[in-house]
């Protein structure tokens, strides 16, 4: 090898060097510009960016979120990994696949309006500036996306204790196809989360992402979940408060063509829901629970000692309605030798 061959070796290699010193912190700088000033609600910061050339990909550590309006954060993410979907690529189509780590989100309505309530156009504005980050973080199109042992929270608004809030955590799920074409339109998905601490919850599911409204079915189950755990939520929200029981859950819903359709079958077994007086916010709250222990003995299947019944809602027009005859007429049934069975029913799917 020639002296001037080797200097121009050497010379490429050094410039290899110093671009995978110098370029993540400069790229870094640019992008926490940037998601400082997107949105009047939030802003984003990312602590550190690690490029990643052998398997042409790069990960972006400790992001985190806060809403301007009190410096709460509603985000924390440990880890994000973006790498190139080599197995596309003899389709010749350049996607990534993302993974996201240990991510800690709590979603309320200050999200979407600054003034607390969730509506139309700050869902829109939210859903603008998600799509300008995505581009400046994620430039290609995201081909699979899988979550890891991560957190949602849940909460009408930010004065309420973590203690008091729907949670699920050690989440973990994937979906395919966020590409979605003529030829593949569907965009499949599952997951599954320990619910408020109890028990775990599977959601699996697809979306029609290029029709629009957007297309969507989610079947979804719960095993022995203990009600308990839900006495700060049904308090406020019912108010109903248990003493101790079970709860499994079958439930499947889908929106076709902006019209929801589902249904929720619960079986309830070992409730004791009357309390002592202490238990009682008012006597809304008392009458809730004399009702609700009255049924469970009159209601309840002798064989399973379960008490169940089946909810049918719709969504039309924004217009929510739930069949509560049905119900009542499902929990009858139920009761009087014509068991429910506990399995989803099968029966609420996208049309093909």
């Amino acid at each position: 090898m020639t002296k001037r061959k080797k200097i121009i070796i050497t010379s490429l290699i050094a410039l290899i060097i110093l671009l995978r010193v110098l370029l993540p912190s400069l790229i870094l700088k640019q992008l926490n510009s940037y998601l400082a000033d997107f949105s009047p609600v939030y802003s984003i910061h990312i602590d550190d960016l690690d490029i990643h050339l052998w398997r042409t990909a790069y990960r972006f550590q400790s992001v985190t979120g806060v809403l301007k309006s009190n410096n709460q954060n509603f985000l924390k993410i440990e880890a994000v990994d973006i790498s190139l979907a080599w197995r596309e690529l003899l389709k010749w189509r350049i996607v990534t696949d993302v993974e996201i780590y240990s991510a800690d989100v709590l979603i309320t309505k200050f999200l979407f309006n600054s003034s607390s309530v969730m509506d139309e156009k700050g869902r829109k504005e939210r859903a603008e500036e998600a799509k300008g980050v995505k581009a400046k973080l994620i430039p290609y199109d995201v081909e699979k996306l899988i979550l890891r042992d991560s957190t949602f929270q849940f909460s009408e608004n930010l004065n309420i204790p973590m203690g008091d809030r729907l949670v699920l955590s050690n989440m973990d799920g994937t979906i395919i196809n966020l590409t979605p074409n003529d030829l593949r339109p569907t965009t499949p998905f599952n997951a599954e989360a320990t619910i408020l601490g109890s028990s775990t919850i599977h959601f699996a599911g697809s979306l029609k992402m290029l029709k629009d409204p957007l297309d969507w079915d989610v079947d979804a189950e719960v095993s022995k979940y203990d009600l308990a755990t839900a006495n700060p939520i049904l308090r406020r929200m019912v108010p109903i408060t248990f003493q101790k029981g079970s709860m499994d859950l079958y439930a499947e819903a889908k929106s076709e063509n902006g019209v929801m359709v589902g249904y929720a079958k619960p079986f309830f077994k070992n409730l004791d829901i009357i309390g002592n007086n202490d238990d009682f916010v008012s006597i809304k709250h008392f009458i809730v629970e004399l009702v609700a222990a009255i049924g469970n003995a009159l209601l309840k299947d002798r064989k399973t000692q379960t008490l169940a019944t089946q909810f049918n809602f719709t969504n039309k027009g924004g217009k929510f309605e739930v069949d509560t005859g049905g119900a009542l007429s499902k929990a009858l049934d139920h009761g009087s030798g014509s068991p429910l069975k506990p399995a989803l029913n099968d029966s609420v799917k996208l049309s093909k």
